[in-house]
């Protein structure tokens, strides 16, 4: 029998309305497979017992179903006595188990799950795809199953509403955001988007029409899409492959807010977020932020962090994005370490990974000639851009090639002369101009298709606006490779673009801005990373859905895990769920160069892994009014590494000689009794001494541990950036998932800031 804990928490988070709802129910009582024989009369079926594969004419396999269909009509007569009523029967079920799905009220399936006869009880679970792929490459689809749940129980963010402040929600037609139904355990007709709010006046009007003119919706409707868009069913709009989609809690309600056209208006945004506590959002995204290099501390309002700090007071989650390299020209920063955004620890500030999949996007080139064809240019990986689904089909036997006198392709160099490329794939090298300069150079002189490669080490993610051409991105020496090959040939080389789904995985992208966070005195961010990179997803412009890269699409997978998280545990905190997500991020992962691993100014605590987020044995919660306090705030003379997060950072680049010592608190989550055993990994060249080193929780969820960690530099070390390591505490029967928690301490001389080789386009 589930635990009366997980059973009322999933129904206050599936109770969108008081209509009835598919539950299933297995009842205690064998059925068919199980039957293992103890009934007079009826001998033992299962083949657990017999050894042989079950013969459905088989008299005695007939009695059995014949006894399991009287036993289940009394199970659902027990059940209408209950509830006082007899509930609709949606299916009866007595060889795997003997149970029934039913239509029931929240209330009523509470009810049921206290009768003696029941075993199991849960929301119907509906089989769903992805926003291609991203989903589950963080294991959402392992929380939509219930196989990542305490108890099994499926949940896709049913009863959560989600608040996206963006360009908002041009349309409701669009299949990613029309009502739900079945697919969600609806039997009628329930919104997806409950309302769309225009704040760009600096007060918030409820949109009752779609809004006309030529504003940029796409950024909105697909950072919506990827956090909450419905499941979209095959043959929907979508090209093949793609013919299934959802967000990361396809289930979980949206209310829109416009506060961005060409840029996004601090009164517009201070306006959205008036608004979100009365809307009852729970959690809320905001994949936007300020341009320029860091320059303020998140308790200086000039920042932007302060603004939400009253959100997550209310009770709101709150995902933002980390933010975006930019060319100078549209207000930098063009190096992207150090100057992270949004950096504070009220929110979760999101960092932007790969997948491991691409949607009609990804493909291979394959150099077939003239002449003998090095192995090495047969099957070359090309990563996708915010245009290469542009590319409808594969280019076979087509000519590649490059223009020597200027391999960049920039307006200033002369661009290409007219007709160069026609019929042709462009090679393009990275460098001096924007990508869109490049691609739209290349097309003006008749190109299909342009791949550009890097001009450093290491993989790059484009992010183009305004250009129609198809642009793929390379590595450096895979391009040279080819262009070498090119020139030797006599231009142009014969070669296939192939379609498929070729990629890395769990790589930072080089746009992603990323710490040492300045101005935030021992906090570190970004704390967490999701996938950002050639996200599909829905979108305003036809066809309705796209790749687009970026932070921006990072952090609504953010705000759809806590969105299921706050689903399956509606009593967490906002820190606590912040905290959950962190504890058990996914960690091993590259720096854009895809040789050297990531650290914690990447990605924080790691990628998300939803896989093991919501059975998190432990959480970490944080008085949300001790945030700008005297003690914490360090404008006043406070302290920030006093805060209870899943992180630990010196301040000042203090390198712990003689010794750092942090506080921890963390809660107990489960309700059987757990040991728990430290250990984890010191900076290189020091010691770690946790305390206690081992404890105990009785199964109370009440219960906390206070731990002491403390950092010991050898006398012999000498700093000369951050170094890194990590706390692991360890549940030793296996009943939860390990908890993590970073350390970066030194750097007496800083970090390098140009130490990854990026190199603004």
């Amino acid at each position: 029998m589930k635990s009366s804990l997980f059973l009322l928490a999933l129904f206050a988070a599936t109770a969108v309305a008081a209509e009835r709802s598919t539950y299933l129910i297995e009842f205690k009582d064998e059925g068919l497979i199980q039957y293992r024989g103890g009934i007079p009369g009826l001998r033992a079926v299962s083949p657990l017992v017999t050894g042989q594969r079950l013969d459905p004419n088989d008299p005695s396999v007939q009695a059995f179903l014949a006894f399991a269909e009287q036993r289940l009509s009394q199970r659902i007569q027990e059940i209408a006595q209950a509830i006082g009523r007899s509930p609709e029967v949606r299916g009866r079920y007595t060889v795997t188990q003997i149970g029934a799905a039913l239509a029931l009220s929240p209330a009523e399936a509470e009810t049921v799950a206290r009768l003696g006869s029941v075993k199991h009880i849960m929301p119907e679970p509906i089989e769903v795809p992805q926003t291609y792929n991203s989903p589950q490459f963080i294991g959402a689809n392992s929380i939509w199953n219930g196989s990542a749940t305490p108890g099994n129980l499926p949940n896709q963010g049913q009863g959560v509403r989600i608040g996206i402040a963006d360009s908002g929600l041009h349309t409701l037609s669009h299949p990613s955001f029309s009502d739900m139904g079945a697919e969600c355990g609806y039997s009628t007709p329930t919104p997806k988007v409950l309302q769309r709010w225009d704040c760009l006046s600096g007060t918030c009007s409820l949109l009752t029409s779609d809004p006309t003119g030529s504003a940029n919706y796409d950024h909105g409707v697909h950072v919506a899409g990827t956090a909450a868009g419905r499941p979209v069913p095959a043959n929907t709009g979508t090209p093949p492959p793609l013919y299934n989609i959802a967000g990361v809690a396809p289930c979980a309600q949206l209310i829109t807010y416009r506060v961005c056209d060409s840029n996004c208006p601090g009164a517009a945004i201070l306006a959205a977020i008036q608004r979100m506590p009365l809307d009852n959002v729970q959690v809320a995204n905001f994949s936007l932020g300020p341009t320029g290099p860091a320059q303020f501390s998140p308790w200086d309002p000039a920042e932007g962090s302060l603004r939400y700090l009253p959100l997550t007071q209310a009770g709101i989650y709150v995902a933002v994005a980390a933010g975006n390299t930019r060319p100078a020209a549209q207000g930098g920063p063009e190096n992207p370490t150090g100057n992270v955004k949004s950096t504070g620890p009220w929110i979760t500030t999101v960092a932007n990974i790969t997948d491991n999949v691409r949607a009609s996007g990804t493909a291979t080139v394959q150099i077939l000639g003239p002449g003998s064809v090095p192995p090495a240019l047969q099957n070359v990986v090309v990563n996708p851009t915010s245009t290469s689904s542009n590319l409808s089909s594969s280019l076979l036997n087509t000519p590649l090639t490059h223009y020597e006198a200027n391999v960049r392709g920039c307006t200033l160099n002369g661009g290409f002369p007219s007709g160069f490329f026609t019929g042709r794939i462009a090679l393009i090298e990275r460098g001096d101009c924007t990508f869109a300069e490049k691609a739209n150079n290349a097309a003006a002189a008749g190109a299909l298709a342009v791949l550009i490669y890097n001009n450093t080490t290491g993989t790059f993610n484009p992010v183009l606006s305004g250009v129609t051409v198809p642009v793929f991105a390379m590595l450096q020496v895979d391009g040279q490779a080819i262009r070498n090959f090119v020139n030797a040939a006599g231009q142009p080389a014969d070669s296939n673009l192939l379609i498929d789904n070729l990629v890395y995985g769990n790589v930072l992208a080089d746009s992603s801005l990323t710490g040492p966070a300045q101005f935030t005195d021992g906090i570190t961010k970004p704390d967490i990373a999701a996938p950002g990179t050639a996200i599909y997803a829905a979108t305003f412009s036809n066809p309705g859905y796209g790749n687009l890269t970026g932070t921006s699409m990072a952090s609504p997978h953010i705000a759809g895990a806590a969105a299921l998280i706050r689903a399956i545990h509606p009593s967490w905190t906002p820190a606590e769920v912040k905290s959950a997500l962190m504890l058990t991020a996914y960690n091993p992962g590259w720096k854009p160069n895809t040789t050297t691993p990531w650290d914690v100014d990447d990605v924080g605590s790691g990628r998300v892994d939803l896989t093991k987020a919501a059975l998190s044995g432990l959480v970490m919660d944080i008085d949300p009014t001790i945030y700008n306090t005297p003690a914490i705030n360090p404008l006043n003379g406070g302290n920030p590494t006093l805060l209870n997060l899943p992180s630990m950072r010196t301040r000042n680049n203090q390198v712990c000689k003689p010794a750092c010592t942090w506080t921890r608190t963390v809660r107990n989550t489960l309700s059987t009794p757990t040991t728990w055993n430290a250990g984890g990994n010191p900076p290189n060249g020091m010691s770690l001494i946790v305390q206690p080193a081992s404890f105990s929780f009785s199964g109370n969820p009440n219960e906390t541990q206070t731990l002491t960690i403390t950092v010991v530099a050898n006398n012999d070390v000498i700093f000369s950036g951050f170094r890194f390591g990590d706390v692991i505490l360890t549940e030793a029967g296996n009943q939860a998932p390990p908890a993590r928690m970073t350390i970066a301490v030194g750097a007496a001389n800083g970090r390098d800031l140009f130490a990854d080789g990026f190199e603004s386009p």
